[in-house]
């Protein structure tokens, strides 16, 4: 276990959020005793399989005939009345298609409620009817709600909802009910038992409370919410045990709806934290527990999302959400999360163009995360006229984890050191190494003011190893390079040929591919320009077309490999236009936002006759390409009495790091002499990577 100073000094009650689109929350709460008996607490993750979803007829009209919602059962209604019937599909999170009533509707919203909400046959909830019933009540208080909160509030701030009316819904188009209106834009809040884990096993601790999904918008061209039906009497309203869970989701899911309007493949760590910061805009609480828990980890990265597990997924949150608010706190406040939501670019480039936008032009992402981690430490006045600090926000009460560092460790490898990160629940995430813009804090001290000679030193990873690895695969195969798996990866594998002699030239590959069928892509691509420019390949294999809401930097290198390749194959390109130079190729592999296959493993390459890789049984000539990584490192002594009564005024030292090989020899003598203790902060735009540290002495030609 790591070796961390990780005190917790206030409880504060666990509000979970989870995935791209979907909040998810603690089943438990200070309930009577018939409340369920809640067994090992467990953590998921349904957001990113609620955004990959996209239409599929066979599956609805399977449902739709199983469930009786055909337009041969069915009379179809143009619009639709408060009392009015209708059949809705959600995929598998209604259980198919469902019968809802409209309940209620206001200026900006209608509310749709299930006619069923019960759990399944024999589960002990269904006899509490009173945690599974919508009331007139709740219909009329979330319209309100909506209509004169987060209506307008995320109106003025973000946008107007799409003007949908369903008029385009494919539902239309393929014969099935599709909820028509004709009041353009009016947002459809529907609300069911989600069937999540939750829903099957009354003992299984956290459920959905609500998702957005824009396959759900694309069915029925209308702008939808779905939210969850449980114990709405406890979960509505500032003074119920659980204040604002469905105000707040609402209103978190909403944020989702304007931002897949505006932004449609914005970064997932950013879109979640303009959700969570939408919540606070609206008045509905400051996720504190979120912050704990990031807090608790700061070595998870803030922008590569779910780095250390779905068991750490409200790290991720936490850190989001946190860092929007320190952007609002700095920048400009809510005008500047405002543009975030509207701007087309996405992550960091999306905050450093707010930022020059609202004429903060000395400052881009990098800048600011690195202000951000040294605010999350120092939360001060004292230092950085209030750079290093929070004004809207009260962090006193959460302690940051930092690992202890005594010089008597002297040179020491982080990860096997402290070993894995533990979550604030009790978790072994099983990763030891830093995530891309993570931080690790130390806290030095036991120096015994002995500092004569006294040296910090530091030696990084100089690239994060992310991309084409060589991995058994079998005996026949042996070795081969395998791309690795993950959302928005985009990893290249390069050899270089000599077709100067040549008449004729084919590049030839053994190949097996499981790739995401026209989402993701395997690209063969030839450059003539030392890499500068590439040109894809094209076979019988290959296809020019993909999704038409595909990624549009996966588009742009059509054509490419899609789809399963049904076991290996062998496969050629013909190189015959490149003869009578030397050529570099490579093959790119490029994943979406959501879903991921098994991925692209390439075994034995030829040009012409030759073979120039096998991974790596008897010859290897290709190179994964590994994005570097870059450090920093900065040193903060509080201030401090001496014992003869003088002040030490607090110090921030920025020390330089050789980007070329990531590492430090800096003396640190004065400080140690000084100062009882200091921090050394450690962070890196590009992650997982390890690192060594230590402060020893007596290193020759050191000052």
């Amino acid at each position: 276990m790591k070796k961390i100073i990780k005190i917790l000094s206030v409880a504060i009650a666990l509000v979970m959020v989870f995935g791209v689109f979907a909040a998810v929350f603690p089943t438990t709460i200070a309930a009577p005793s018939e409340e369920p008996v809640i067994a090992d607490v467990e953590k998921m993750d349904i957001g990113p399989s609620i955004r990959a979803e996209y239409p599929d007829y066979s599956a609805v009209a399977s449902s739709a005939y199983a469930y009786g919602a055909s337009p041969m059962k069915h009379d179809l209604n143009d619009f639709y009345n408060v009392g009015d019937f209708e059949w809705y599909y959600a995929g598998s999170y209604s259980g198919g298609f469902k019968l809802f009533e409209k309940r209620g509707e206001g200026n900006y919203c209608e509310v749709w409620v299930a006619v069923d909400l019960s759990f399944p046959a024999g589960d002990p909830r269904n006899a509490y009817t009173s945690r599974i019933t919508i009331t007139d009540e709740h219909v009329a208080w979330i319209i309100d709600q909506f209509d004169n909160n987060i209506y307008p509030t995320e109106t003025a701030y973000f946008s107007e909802p799409p003007p949908l009316d369903g008029s385009n819904a494919l539902m239309k188009d393929w014969g099935f009910p599709y909820m028509e209106t004709n009041d353009t834009g009016k947002v459809m809040i529907m609300i069911f038992n989600i069937r999540d884990e939750n829903y099957y096993d009354p003992s299984y601790p956290y459920y959905i409370a609500g998702f957005f999904s824009p396959t759900l918008d694309l069915y029925y061209d209308r702008n939808i919410i779905n939210i969850d039906c449980w114990d709405w009497d406890n979960r509505t309203g500032p003074y119920s045990p659980r204040p604002w869970l469905y105000e707040g989701t609402v209103a978190h899911e909403y944020q989702h709806l304007l931002h897949d309007y505006l932004d449609p493949d914005e970064d997932t760590w950013l879109n979640e934290g303009c959700s969570m910061y939408a919540e606070m805009l609206c008045g509905y609480g400051i996720p504190y527990d979120y912050f704990l828990r990031y807090l608790y980890t700061p070595d998870n990265s803030l922008t590569d999302w779910g780095d250390q597990g779905d068991i750490n997924i409200l790290a991720d949150y936490g850190g989001a959400a946190l860092f929007m608010v320190y952007l609002n706190d700095h920048f400009g406040g809510s005008e500047l999360i405002s543009d975030l939501v509207k701007s087309e670019l996405n992550g960091a480039a999306s905050v450093t163009q707010a930022l020059h936008d609202r004429g903060y032009a000395d400052w881009d992402f990098d800048k600011v995360y690195h202000a951000f981690s040294l605010a999350n430490l120092i939360r001060s006045d004292s230092i950085g006229n209030g750079l290093y600090n929070y004004a809207s926000i009260d962090l006193s009460p959460i302690t940051l984890g930092m690992h202890y560092y005594r010089p008597s460790y002297g040179y020491i490898d982080e990860s096997w050191w402290y070993g894995t990160t533990w979550t604030y629940d009790g978790y072994d995430t099983g990763v030891s190494t830093l995530g891309s813009y993570g931080t690790d804090y130390f806290i030095v001290d036991n120096f015994n003011k002995d500092a004569t000679g006294m040296n910090l030193l530091f030696n990084g990873d100089d690239i994060a190893m992310i991309g084409w690895e060589q991995v058994w695969v079998g005996y026949g195969y042996g070795y081969a390079w395998y791309s690795g798996a993950s959302d928005l990866r985009d990893v290249s594998l390069i050899g270089k040929a000599d077709l100067s002699d040549m008449e004729e030239a084919t590049l030839t590959i053994t190949t097996y591919y499981n790739i995401e069928d026209f989402w993701d892509f395997g690209f063969v691509q030839v450059s003539t320009d030392g890499g500068n420019t590439w040109v894809s390949l094209a076979n019988e294999y290959t296809t020019d077309e993909a999704d038409p809401d595909a990624h549009p930097a996966i588009v742009e290198n059509l054509p490419g490999l899609t789809g399963w390749s049904e076991g290996w194959v062998t496969m050629s390109f013909d190189l015959s236009e490149y003869v009578g130079q030397e050529i570099m190729y490579r093959f790119r592999y490029m994943t979406d936002w959501a879903t991921t296959y098994e991925g692209w493993f390439i075994d034995e390459v030829y040009i012409n006759d030759v073979l120039v890789d096998d991974g790596g049984d008897s010859i290897s000539t290709l190179e994964p390409v590994y994005p570097n990584s870059d450090f920093v490192i900065t040193i903060y002594a509080p201030g401090q009495l001496t014992w003869d009564g003088n002040m030490l005024l607090p110090v921030l030292l920025e020390i330089n790091v050789n980007h070329a090989s990531e590492t430090v020899m800096r003396s640190v003598s004065s400080l140690l002499s000084l100062y009882d203790y200091l921090y050394i902060i450690v962070s890196t735009t590009q992650g997982p990577v390890n690192y060594w540290i230590g402060i020893v002495s007596n290193l020759p030609g050191i000052a």
